[in-house]
């Protein structure tokens, strides 16, 4: 078309060129109800100028090609039947009946595949933002080349001012926005995606037909609260319904906000292409908000929280920026966005919007996508967003192959974040709200033609409700989120975590541990499980901290992945003085011929009040590098280990945030027991593990191998100090490997950087027969001989006729190989400096790493010299 650009070069080194058979007629005034564009005539009347409306099948056809094109309120989308488009504002608005202020061409990204490539660049919008090298100030540029800005929309731009074009002579908003971008200026377009924001529109009494509701623990969770009025959702899609009977009482003073113009309120958008009002956000809202227990309609999750409309009436970039920054400048804490946009349209200002929210402690929820494919729709895989992915009534991913739909999964890396479905909720077969009367998708007169429901066909065949996928399972989360903030004071943060804890592993998947997934066991098909809502309100989370900024968090991160010298757990000669586990001089001493008194701090870092909490602890004869529940922990294996006489671990409460310390007696003969006595050091190992009766974060726990530092409930205490002066030489065994580690492949990682410089320190990878008797009678220890791969930061050599590796760096890394899986004895031995300081200090750090799991343990030893 005359006046545009060919070629736009875009953010991120874009590039976007006209499609020649597609335009765009913004309409004079928005659509109307009941006076839809496109009828009959408009048809015939298009055809003869060689163009149709997108999406459109023709007379009698299934108009779902209509709903997934984003035609808004005023914008028509018209692609040519054959030959290149052409058309004038006059002829085009004599087509559809209706005033058209504009035309404008239809760009593609190029190397984008699929609807989200094609766009419109609004000629009559530019956003613009004050550089510190422009050549002249804003107040200077807006005037002379025409620009009028709306400063109510400029507010909740984040930095960018929204200004309005006059077209005419000085030209349209592209040709502007490059003169800009040439003088310094940053510039930005308004775009309108060709693709429907809303992931479903639905074709639109019944608590016992709600099996959602049912399924993700609703009634339970009703008994700890339905929900705070100072608690505000944020649904941020098609508008709602203000006057539906079942939901009126849920919005907040003013009805919401229309994104596209503030001076409205979030009452539904009506379509120009069928001038019907569009239900979408109504529905959505029916799921969280519908009031319960009024003998009428639905029962909604979080009914008691207050719901903030936002309408999006043409679903366009700035309109998605505005509504998410504005809900949240209006005290929404809570945002739900069953919506979706392409990855370009996204990163422009809406990911600094959703930023912005993310800053104002906002708990973010998107929907996954419904084409049955990987990965997450973008907005969904951004990392600070909850993606929420969809599942049916028998726990499973919500498939629909017939169809080519079903809900997104995979995980990934994104801005080197891993990614992927958070949770799923119920997505088929949703009784939700309709827009009241014959104007609904219903079309039936209220009350009865005001919801979206299933039902049964003459011959008794079952027909779900045509609500659902994944727009219907994302307000299931935002309601849990709502309740959550209701019932507890939590951060945004704290919210995500507790529903990913809490969540259930269900349907025929295999949950594992995932690097880089803190939230406990996955599927990338179902993220952490299905939501439960009672649970997540329910949860006393009991932990032990590793190390003293552990504030539960899985897996523990301390810094440098130290988790198994500072633990919550002490052990000192009885009667003990003071709890303190940062000092390993002191919480880690055992003296031989002496009782010992032990305290493990266990705390509640769940929302509610944790029950039957109990704790245990006993002790392994032997320092290992990697440990195993629950066999390690509670003793199951061979050999058993030695258990404590209790003093007081339970069962006991604990308030949200409260801590309190168990006791525990070791007599002498145990001591003697766990490790015998030698010239070096005590080598046991004290293990400590805390439970709850509502701790199902723990109950979720999988068999099999894990790392210890990902289950917050386990901590460990190596008791590694020797408590005498040592001659020169000193050596200190420990155990390798673990019998339920199949891997044969483990990194040995010795940090050793005094005594390298020094003195000498050796890894000898074997046992001296004289280690750990118990170990060796056990079946669990292996007498072969593990093979040595590569050695960074060490040469081979011998110490006491065996074979062994000199270390000649600070920190050394020795690749080991098991013949099988089984626990191996190796030792580290070192030669003190023969001048040295008296009461010299000199520690030394070894750590066990596998692929896959990072580090699995290690043992801190601290050589003391006379």
């Amino acid at each position: 078309m005359r006046g545009f650009p060919a070629t736009i070069r875009l953010a991120g080194g874009r590039v976007a060129r006209v499609d020649p058979t597609r335009l765009v007629a913004r309409l004079a005034s928005p659509g109307r109800a009941g006076h839809p564009v496109l009828t009959s005539t408009t048809r015939r009347r298009l055809a003869a100028m060689g163009l149709r409306v997108e999406g459109d099948a023709g007379p009698g056809g299934d108009d779902r090609g209509l709903l997934e094109v984003n035609h808004g309120s005023r914008h028509v989308w018209l692609r040519s039947t054959g030959k290149r488009a052409v058309a004038s504002v006059a002829t085009v608005g004599r087509a559809t009946g209706r005033s058209v202020q504009w035309l404008a061409p239809v760009y593609r990204l190029t190397g984008v595949q699929g609807p989200d490539a094609w766009f419109l660049a609004r000629p009559d919008v530019i956003l613009l933002r004050a550089a510190a090298k422009a050549h002249a100030p804003l107040s200077r540029l807006t005037s002379p080349n025409g620009l009028h800005e709306d400063s109510d929309k400029s507010r909740y731009l984040g930095g960018w001012r929204y200004f309005e074009v006059d077209q005419g002579s000085r030209g349209n908003a592209l040709v502007l926005r490059e003169r800009l971008l040439k003088a310094g200026v940053p510039a930005e377009l308004e775009y309108v995606p060709l693709r429907s924001m809303r992931l479903f529109t639905p074709d639109d009494e019944y608590f016992p037909s709600q099996w959602n509701m049912t399924r993700v623990g609703a009634p339970a969770a009703w008994d700890v609260t339905t929900g705070d009025a100072r608690v505000i959702v944020a649904v941020i899609d098609s508008g709602c319904d203000l006057e539906h009977a079942d939901l009126r009482h849920a919005y907040v003073p003013g009805g919401g906000f229309n994104a596209g113009d503030l001076t409205l309120d979030g009452s539904p958008v009506v379509l120009a292409m069928s001038g019907r009002r569009d239900g979408h956000g109504t529905s959505v809202v029916s799921v969280i908000a519908a009031e319960i227990d009024n003998a009428l309609g639905l029962a909604g999750l979080a009914s008691g929280c207050r719901v903030l409309p936002v309408a999006l009436p043409e679903g366009s970039t700035a309109e998605l920026a505005v509504g998410i920054r504005k809900a949240a400048m209006d005290g929404a804490r809570v945002l739900n966005l069953s919506v979706s946009i392409g990855d370009f349209y996204f990163r422009t200002y809406v990911r600094d919007a959703i930023d912005d929210a993310v800053a104002a402690d906002c708990v973010i929820c998107a929907s996954a996508g419904n084409s049955d494919t990987s990965p997450l729709v973008p907005i969904a895989r951004y990392p600070p967003v909850m993606g929420i992915g969809g599942s049916d009534e028998m726990d499973r991913r919500w498939r629909d192959p017939a169809h080519g739909l079903g809900s997104h999964f995979g995980d990934e890396l994104v801005d080197g974040v891993s990614v992927g479905v958070s949770v799923v909720a119920p997505a088929v077969d949703i009784w939700a709200a309709d827009l009241t009367g014959f104007e609904g998708s219903m079309l039936a007169p209220s009350p009865l033609g005001d919801y979206i429901r299933g039902g049964t066909t003459v011959t008794g065949e079952r027909f779900p409700s045509p609500f659902g996928m994944t727009s219907a399972a994302t307000p299931h989360v935002s309601a849990a989120a709502a309740l959550l903030r209701s019932a507890h004071a939590l951060s945004a943060t704290d919210v995500r975590r507790v529903i990913e804890r809490t969540a259930d592993r269900v349907g025929p998947y295999a949950y594992e541990d995932v690097p880089g997934y803190p939230g406990g066991s996955r599927h990338p098909e179902m993220g952490y499980g299905r939501l439960d809502v009672f649970r997540a309100l329910d949860l006393g989370d009991v932990m032990i901290a590793d190390w003293p900024g552990d504030r539960g968090v899985e897996p523990s991160t301390p810094p440098g992945g130290n988790f198994y010298t500072f633990s919550d757990i002490v052990i000192q000669p009885a009667p003990g003085g003071a709890f303190d586990p940062s000092d390993p001089m002191t919480a880690g001493v055992i003296e031989r011929g002496r009782d010992h008194v032990a305290w493990v701090r266990v705390r509640n870092a769940g929302p509610a009040v944790a029950r039957g909490v109990r704790v245990s602890l006993r002790a392994t004869p032997w320092v290992g590098l990697e440990f195993e529940y629950p066999e390690d922990w509670m003793g199951t294996g061979d050999p058993p280990g030695v258990r404590p006489d209790v003093v007081d671990a339970g069962p006991f409460t604990l308030a949200a945030g409260e801590a309190r310390l168990a006791e525990f007696r070791f007599t002498a003969a145990q001591i003697e027991t766990m490790a015998g006595w030698s010239d070096t050091a005590w080598h046991p190992c004290l293990l400590g593990v805390a439970t709850a009766t509502n701790d199902y974060a723990f109950d979720a726990a999988p068999g099999g191998p894990a790392l210890q530092m990902r289950r917050n409930n386990l901590a460990q205490r190596n008791l590694t100090v020797a408590p005498v002066a040592l001659r020169r030489s000193a050596r200190f065994p420990f155990v390798m490997g673990h019998p339920a580690n199949p891997d044969p492949r483990l990194e040995v990682v010795i940090d050793a950087a005094t005594l390298v410089r020094a003195g000498e320190v050796w890894f000898v990878p074997s046992d001296d027969g004289k280690s750990f008797p118990a170990g060796r009678r056990a079946r669990a220890f292996a007498s072969e001989r593990v093979r040595i791969g590569r050695v960074s930061g060490g040469k081979p050599g011998r110490v006491g006729g065996r074979r062994a590796i000199r270390l000649t760096h600070p920190r050394s890394v020795v690749e080991v190989f098991r013949p099988r899986a089984a626990r191996f004895v190796a030792q580290v031995v070192v030669r003190l400096p023969a001048k040295r300081p008296a009461a010299t200090s000199w520690p030394v750090r070894i750590e066990q790493r596998v692929e896959g799991l990072g580090a699995t343990g290690g043992a801190t030893v601290i050589f003391v010299s006379d």
